[in-house]
């Protein structure tokens, strides 16, 4: 009946492609659940976030009439910038990075501009930088360790 098929040795090397296709098709996929690790001061990154000690204050500037947020470090390690989080009493929220570093033992003040929020409170960020092994520099920003303003006493 003129009907061909594949033989054995033909199918057993395209079963051999296809679970090596498959091995790395999931091998890429777990490498996507592990990140490149940061290191500040030869240790992970974490560490230095949670040794990171900063203060916050609000301040009424002279002349302008708008509030400024005072950031202090009080600590020993450089912080490379900060995220502000602009939080509006419907849940609605803007980030704003600073661009700006603050060395230990220094501060500086930053006006609030709101944008479009209608702001109630901020939540400020600091942002670290470290190196991967590959030396490339990372920014790593530090969740577990903010400070809220709350802007109850001052309408922007």
């Amino acid at each position: 009946m003129g009907k061909k098929a594949l033989s054995p040795t033909t199918s057993s090397i395209l079963l051999i492609i296809l679970t090596i296709v498959i091995i790395l098709i999931i091998i890429l996929w777990l490498m996507g659940f592990f990140s490149e690790s940061i290191l500040k001061f030869n240790a992970p990154i974490d560490k230095s976030c949670n040794q990171v000690r900063f203060e916050v204050s609000l301040i009424n500037a002279e002349g302008t009439g708008y509030p400024e947020v005072q950031i202090s470090n009080i600590g020993s390690i450089q912080i490379f910038d900060f995220n502000l989080k602009y939080i509006g009493s419907k849940g609605k929220s803007q980030n704003t990075y600073l661009g700006r570093q603050l060395d230990p033992g220094t501060s500086m003040s930053v006006e609030i501009i709101a944008g479009t929020v209608e702001t109630t409170k901020i939540q400020v960020y600091p942002i670290l930088l470290g190196s991967t092994k590959t030396n490339k520099n990372k920014q790593k920003i530090c969740f577990d360790n903010s400070k809220d303003i709350i802007l109850n006493q001052f309408e922007i």
